[in-house]
């Protein structure tokens, strides 16, 4: 590993970074220096510009935002910054609205998960409305079945919140824990090591397409449906917000225009009034 690497992965996990964050990260320093063939600290500012303008004809505009985030933060953290008036030119990102599943459909997804393990991740995905790499996580400990929360523990921004256990999220983990050992809910091949983020990824994308479900979205849509049904539902914004571990309830809002909403769950406020 080189020394810039290295000060790269110091930076990071000192920030308490995700592995997956991590990675991309990685990703992105290394596209750069390869495309020079020269070390980072060897690239000037005009030289990132024009490598972001090529990987805009090759990559989609999150693609190239990823990159840029990652170039920033290791010239930020590692280097010495850039000069005040550096402001690339970056594509502009298409605003795609997620496929949101109805609760039917997420059912139809979790009856053909295929195997107890894989229902139980499901579900729990489902439940509390998990991003995959806090999926597979989980430990055993995180289950607080007595107050039918789960707890997330350093999830994205480092940050530890609790978020809902479901009644058959509990009736499911009560027979799966016998036939599991060891501190992890779902473990790996690698001794000690969760399973990987992919091998869940493999999971949904096999339990949709055997419930006939054809919306568009990775697991990543559990945790959508998660929020939108909780806002279609009635739970509070600031509550849905928490337990999605969003750092701001303007995030969370995105799901009040996903949601569908039944104007007879609204009563009229002069009946509210009693006029």
């Amino acid at each position: 590993m080189t020394r810039l690497r290295k000060a790269l992965y110091d930076a990071m996990q000192a920030r308490g970074f995700a592995e997956r964050t991590q990675e991309t990260y990685v990703w992105a320093v290394k596209g750069l220096a390869d495309f020079y063939r020269r070390a980072p600290d060897r690239i000037s500012e005009a030289d990132i510009q024009v490598y972001l303008t090529d990987l805009s004809g090759r990559r989609s505009p999150s693609t190239v935002h990823l990159a840029w985030n990652g170039i920033a933060f290791f010239y930020r953290a590692v280097l010495n910054g850039f000069s005040e008036d550096f402001h690339p030119t970056l594509p502009k990102k298409r605003q795609r609205q997620p496929d949101i599943l109805s609760e039917r459909e997420v059912d139809a997804i979790l009856k053909q998960a295929g195997g107890l393990r894989n229902e139980v991740a499901l579900t729990l995905a489902y439940s509390g409305g998990l991003r995959v790499d806090e999926l597979r996580s989980l430990t055993w400990a995180d289950m607080d079945y007595d107050r039918k929360l789960i707890r997330v523990d350093q999830g994205k921004g480092a940050k530890d919140r609790f978020t809902t256990l479901a009644d058959r999220a509990i009736r499911l983990l009560d027979r799966y824990e016998p036939k599991v050992s060891g501190r992890w809910l779902f473990p790996g091949k690698v001794q000690g090591r969760p399973l990987t983020e992919s091998c869940l990824q493999g999971v949904y994308n096999r339990a949709k397409e055997r419930a006939g479900v054809r919306k568009r979205g990775s697991i990543h849509a559990l945790r959508h449906a998660f929020a939108t049904h909780g806002v279609e539902r009635g739970t509070p914004l600031p509550a849905i917000s928490h337990m999605m571990g969003h750092r701001s309830v303007m995030t969370t809002m995105r799901y009040v225009h996903l949601a569908q909403w039944d104007p007879r769950m609204m009563r009229s406020p002069m009946d509210v009034r009693g006029r």
